[in-house]
Parts: C-alpha cells; sequence; structure tokens
C-alpha cells in the first residue's frame, strides 16, 4: 500500500520468486522478502454447485441477525441459520422464522458476516467444510466458520393459534419508546391485556415513579397481562414488513406475525 500510495501509474504488477515478492509500475519498483510461502495456507476453491440468493433472501439474513447477539462462548445467540426452506435465530428472548421459495443447505452463520454480505445483490452461496462463500458477479467473499453448527428451530413455531388480537406496530412501538426516554436506566418491563376490546399498555415504576398507560382499539381476545421487555420488543417490531401484526399468546410466549410471512416470538417475563 506504501508503493501504491506514491505511484502515478494505473496499473501494478507482482512477481515472485524463492522467498521474495516484488512489486513494479513499470518505471520503479520495490523488493521485500515475505517469508517462505509454502508455509502460507491456500484458500480453499469455493464449490462450483451453488445456490442463488435473490435480494430479498439476502436482506432476510440482516433482519435475522437483529436476532441475535455477539457473544463468543454463546453461539446460539452470536448466529443465524439457514436450512431447507427456512431462515432462523434467537437470543433466547426473541425468535425469527421466515420460510423462503428455495432449498438452502444447512449452516450457521455469524452475525457479523449476515450483516455484511445484506448489501450483496445478488449472490451465489456455496459452502464448504470450512468456509461460507458468497459470489456476486466476478467477486468471490470468503469467510471462515466458526464452531457453530445448524440449529433447526422451528418447532418452537408450531403452535395451536386458539385467540390472538390485530393491532398496529407503530401504536406499541411509541408507547415503548416513550416510557424507555422516561426511564433513568433505559429499560422498562410493561404490561399489556385486553378489556372491552380494547388493549392497555401500563408501565409501572416503582422505584422513581413514572407510570405510563395507554389504550388501542384492536380486534380479537388475549387472555390475562403480558408482561415484556421494552426495548427487546420494540427491536422485534422495528424488522417487521408489516404494519399490522397478529398477536398469539401462547403459555410463555407471545408469538407475533404478519400477512407477508413475517413470524417471531417474545418470551414473557415472569
Amino acid at each position: 500500500f506504501n508503493f501504491i500510495e506514491y505511484t502515478n501509474a494505473s496499473e501494478i504488477s507482482f512477481s515472485a520468486d524463492g522467498k521474495k515478492i516484488t512489486i513494479s509500475d513499470g518505471s520503479q519498483k520495490t523488493t521485500s522478502t515475505q517469508g517462505d510461502f509454502a508455509l502460507y495456507p491456500v484458500t480453499e476453491d469455493a464449490p462450483k454447485e451453488t445456490v442463488a440468493l435473490t435480494d430479498t433472501i439476502v436482506k432476510l439474513f440482516v433482519a435475522a441477525a437483529k436476532y441475535t447477539r455477539e457473544d463468543q462462548y454463546e453461539l446460539i445467540v452470536s448466529h443465524i441459520f439457514i436450512g431447507d426452506d427456512s431462515i432462523l435465530a434467537s437470543d433466547r428472548f426473541i425468535a425469527f422464522k421466515k420460510n423462503i421459495d428455495r432449498e438452502l443447505p444447512k449452516t450457521a452463520i455469524p452475525r457479523s458476516v449476515a450483516e455484511r454480505v445484506s448489501s450483496i445483490d445478488p449472490a451465489n452461496f456455496s459452502q464448504t467444510e470450512n468456509k461460507l462463500f458468497f459470489k456476486a458477479g466476478k467477486v468471490l467473499y470468503g469467510f471462515q466458520k466458526t464452531e457453530a453448527t445448524h440449529v433447526d428451530m422451528r418447532k418452537f413455531f408450531d403452535y395451536k393459534k386458539d385467540t390472538s388480537f390485530h393491532a398496529p406496530k407503530s401504536e406499541l412501538i411509541g408507547f415503548n419508546e416513550m416510557c424507555l426516554s422516561m426511564s433513568p436506566l433505559k429499560y422498562c418491563h410493561p404490561t399489556i391485556e385486553i378489556v372491552n376490546d380494547k388493549l392497555i399498555l401500563s408501565a409501572i415504576d416503582g422505584d422513581y415513579g413514572v407510570d405510563n398507560e395507554k389504550e388501542i382499539d384492536v380486534v380479537g381476545k388475549m387472555e390475562s397481562k403480558f408482561k415484556y421487555d421494552a426495548g427487546t420488543l420494540n427491536r422485534l417490531l422495528k424488522t417487521s414488513p408489516d404494519d399490522e401484526l397478529s398477536f398469539c399468546r401462547v403459555k410463555g410466549m407471545m408469538y407475533i406475525t404478519g400477512d407477508s410471512g413475517f413470524t417471531s416470538l417474545i418470551m414473557e417475563l415472569l
């Protein structure tokens, strides 16, 4: 890079001889010892058989990544998982699932990789035992795999939809953001319940005495109160491509879905 900074040439050439490498622009050159080339690792070739990823599918990678968190000790929460016709992710508090129109090879993709490749449009995906490959045009991107293996989370989304209600996500997002902005510690655990066809959002702050409440007209039913983390729910709601969402409470979870096929869940706080 130092050579490139001081040359005016539009092209440069590289040549290797033994343990030395030479960079030249035709009028000047630099030769440097680089060690034994035989000791350098050989990059794996990408498999010829690939799976085409559309712009829509690649952008789902970054949507799923929002349901993960960086954690070097918890591989499940720091990766998204692709396989069969599904893209899945979870940080143990919220979870994401989206079915797509093609079969994907089973693998785990680190959160950072999922975020980086989201701008590649389109891409052909393949993998080896140690690497993930994304090819866009003439450019091949390669990423080292981690120790994580594919985790099939689809069973967590197999639930019986007895009762549910519909609500606009913007109303919930706005209430949560208001509560978080008024909390000195920037966390809040509101509850929601349905009373007389109205969704009642309530946040009681016993430490600082700032209580918030909001009523939303809704269609549907839900049994008893549901307590959640405001910041976590907003992270989920903001990834939804739908404005109107369906909420279905099953035991200690709230399933949140949309007409686009968006499917997610959030764990109840006890």
